[in-house]
């Protein structure tokens, strides 16, 4: 899914994955790496740690960030949010900056509740989208 957002550390544009399995919405580390964040510097500052694909990451809060979205009529629909989080690996070295490069953002549960969006998703037709209350 192709969100803008736009927080105190970040502006820019992202592809997210809609995993509504996933308690949190967080900004992967590729995505991190290409706003220039550093993983090095996240991983030596505490944060709640948590696990995700296999790994184990420090989750960041990106603080008040502005999420902007398109409907079916192309128009933007803006959102302000505290959901986004950064995630750093706990460690950083080559070894995992390349075994982590496939882990995408992630848009969560918390920041579909706070939305009060619902996931359609109809398979026979080829659709799938967001409706926002």
């Amino acid at each position: 899914m192709p969100i803008s957002i736009k927080s105190s550390r970040i502006t820019g544009h992202i592809l997210a994955l809609l995993d509504t399995g996933s308690p949190f919405t967080v900004i992967s580390p590729r995505d991190l790496e290409r706003f220039r964040i550093s993983l090095k510097t996240l991983a030596s500052t505490p944060a709640p740690t948590v696990s995700l694909a296999g790994f184990k990451f420090k989750r960041h809060s990106l603080g008040q960030t502005t999420l902007h979205l398109r409907d079916k009529d192309d128009s933007i629909i803006s959102f302000e949010t505290e959901c986004f989080s950064m995630i750093g690996p706990t460690k950083v070295n080559k070894k995992i900056r390349k075994e982590i490069q496939s882990i995408p953002s992630i848009i969560g549960n918390d920041l579909l509740r706070e939305i009060k969006a619902t996931f359609v998703f109809n398979p026979s037709e080829k659709t799938a989208y967001l409706e926002i209350a």
